[in-house]
């Protein structure tokens, strides 16, 4: 299921922005452009009580720092996805401790009409202003 959700954002993202390309090691980064904007794409399904849990490779955000770079939280739920502008967030992800296998685990919490970002030993923040590929088209 998840191989369909993600060929049908990364479809989306192809006719708004133009065809994607993918950085070298790595099936989860994509760039837009001539390095306009660099998208982790991170997909999860939706539990009960509206959570959706995702693992943020170290690597992976390394290849973001210095970039106009944007975590894009995507779940199976049929929701917008969540376009996260990593420069809003990096300080906050890194506070939080890495898990045994390297990422930084994340939960999205959708309850009461309100989409909240959740880090370990860091805490909740509103991403409800993320939602959206208006949010993208803004900054790129």
């Amino acid at each position: 299921m998840a191989n369909k959700i993600k060929q049908s954002l990364i479809q989306e993202i192809s006719a708004r922005f133009g065809e994607p390309t993918r950085l070298p090691g790595s099936n989860s980064l994509l760039l837009i452009g001539r390095d306009d904007a660099r998208i982790y794409l991170r997909y999860s399904r939706v539990h009960r009580r509206g959570t959706a849990f995702f693992g943020l490779r170290q690597v992976d955000l390394a290849k973001l720092d210095g970039h106009n770079s944007f975590i894009c939280f995507f779940t199976d739920d049929g929701s917008p996805p969540l376009f996260v502008a990593h420069a809003d967030f990096e300080r906050v992800i890194r506070q939080s401790p890495l898990a045994a296998d390297g990422q930084y685990k994340a939960q999205i919490v959708i309850e009461s009409g309100t989409c909240e970002l959740y880090l370990p030993r860091v805490g909740r923040f509103n991403i409800e202003g993320y939602r959206g590929f208006e949010t993208l088209s803004q900054r790129v």
